[in-house]
C-alpha cells in the first residue's frame, strides 16, 4: 500500500481498497468514458468490458471495466476480465496505434462466452485492437474451467504462428518483460523439454 501512489479502479471498487487500508485520497474511481490524469504524462482512461461484478446478493454493485494507460512513450490496453464484444474495435478507433494489449485468454467455456473470451474471440480481439504486442493472461495459474491448463497457451501460440504480425508474447509466469522492447521471449515454456 505504501508504495502505491494512486489506485485507479472502476466505480464502487474503491471501498475494497479502503477496507484494505489504502488512503481514500489516493483512490480514483472511474466510470466508462472517464479519465484520470496522473501527472508526468500518465493518463488512465476507463472503457467498457463485457462481464459483471459480484455474486449472489452483491451482484453488479460495482463496475467492471477495461483501461487504456497512456504514458509518455506507450499506449497500453488492459482488457480486464471479460468476453468479446464491440468495445475492442471502439478502443482501437479511439486509441489507434496501441503499443501493448493485455487480453484475457483462459478459463473459458461456451457457457461463459459472454464473460470470458473463447479462443476464436481472442483472435478477433487481437485483430480489432491491432496492438504491436499482445500479452495473453488469465491462464495457467488456476483451473476454473474444464479445459486443460495449457490449452489457452497452446491456442495463443498457434495464433502467434498463424499471424506473426500480431506480436503475441507468452513469457514464463513471473518473468519480467520490458514493454519498450519488441523482442520475443522463449517459446513454449509450458511444454516438457524434449530428450
Amino acid at each position: 500500500r505504501d508504495r502505491t501512489g494512486r489506485v485507479v479502479c472502476p466505480l464502487g471498487v474503491g471501498e475494497y481498497f479502503e477496507y484494505w487500508g489504502f488512503d481514500p485520497q489516493r483512490i480514483t474511481e472511474l466510470d466508462w468514458g472517464e479519465q484520470a490524469a496522473l501527472g508526468g504524462g500518465f493518463t488512465v482512461y476507463c472503457r467498457p468490458a463485457r462481464h459483471f461484478s459480484g455474486r449472489t446478493f452483491r451482484a453488479n454493485r460495482t463496475l467492471w471495466a477495461s483501461f487504456v494507460v497512456e504514458t509518455p512513450s506507450q499506449r497500453i490496453f488492459l482488457g480486464g476480465d471479460g468476453g468479446y464484444d464491440t468495445h475492442f474495435a471502439d478502443v482501437a478507433r479511439e486509441f489507434p496505434n496501441l503499443d501493448v494489449a493485455v487480453l484475457e485468454d483462459g478459463q473459458y467455456s461456451e457457457d461463459w462466452r459472454y464473460i470470458h473470451m473463447l479462443p476464436a474471440d481472442l483472435k478477433r480481439a487481437v485483430e480489432d485492437l491491432g496492438a504491436r504486442r499482445v500479452f495473453p493472461v488469465h491462464n495457467s495459474k488456476y483451473a476454473l474451467a474444464r479445459h486443460p491448463w495449457d490449452e489457452p497457451l497452446n491456442n495463443a501460440a498457434a495464433l502467434a504462428a498463424e499471424n506473426p504480425e500480431a506480436g503475441i508474447v507468452l513469457p514464463r509466469i513471473g518473468e519480467p518483460v520490458r514493454l519498450d522492447r519488441s523482442d520475443t521471449l522463449p517459446g513454449r515454456w509450458w511444454t516438457a523439454p524434449e530428450n
